[in-house]
């Protein structure tokens, strides 16, 4: 189903999210708080398309993921109205603290121990963005089987979806109240699936081409 965020829209709320994507904080009519993405022109002159198929990326691969049974936060497609007036293609993201009624915490902020103080820590993902980072993460500084788990059924659905963008800031966990840590749902899938290409270029490209393409670009690799 294609929504309208023009009709669903109950309130716009400050934009608390980072990222390099267009995007605003928004509170629709079901009551919960989602990110709202939008269609925007490539930020490389070497893109042969008017603007980057991210919207769709971020819904197909988020859905593929969950398909997959790996938990993925919920998207919704639809259309917006822009700041130009132009009506675009648009996807919500679920804002997962809201939808969990816990933190979510990118692993990006893990250099800070105190369970107050990480919540709190400003995020810088792609800085040592390796999977010898991500294990000492994941070892000494969470040391939780579940978010190991749920760290490699991402990197696995994320070969599928061809998604070369898990740095330390696109994936991490949630922390309750008492300072308890639980995995998190998959989010930010918005550089898979070849967003970058037209139809046409992939078409012409070989099976070869597009996964060298894609390890390529991967943020997790091994150094």
């Amino acid at each position: 189903m294609i929504e309208n965020f023009d009709k669903r829209i109950a309130k716009r709320l400050p934009n608390i999210y980072g990222g390099a994507s267009q995007k605003e904080a928004v509170l629709l009519d079901d009551g919960k708080r989602y990110l709202l993405k939008t269609a925007e022109p490539p930020r490389r002159g070497d893109v042969n398309t008017s603007y980057t198929n991210n919207v769709f990326s971020e819904y197909l691969g988020s859905r593929i993921t969950a398909a997959c049974g790996v938990p993925a936060q919920k998207v919704l497609l639809g259309t917006v109205t822009n700041g130009n007036g132009r009506v675009v293609e648009a996807v919500a993201c679920e804002d997962i603290s809201m939808s969990s009624g816990m933190h979510m915490v990118p692993a990006s902020q893990t250099i800070v121990t105190d369970p107050v103080s990480l919540m709190r820590a400003p995020a810088n993902g792609r800085r040592h963005a390796t999977l010898e980072v991500a294990m000492k993460i994941l070892n000494e500084k969470i040391s939780i089987p579940a978010v190991t788990e749920s760290y490699f059924n991402g990197m696995v659905t994320d070969a599928l979806i061809c998604n070369p963008d898990r740095h330390n800031g696109n994936w991490g966990f949630l922390i309750n109240n008492s300072g308890s840590v639980f995995p998190c749902p998959v989010y930010d899938c918005a550089s898979s699936l070849f967003f970058l290409s037209t139809d046409s270029g992939v078409r012409a490209a070989s099976a070869e081409a597009l996964v060298a393409r894609f390890r390529s670009k991967v943020t997790y690799r091994e150094q």
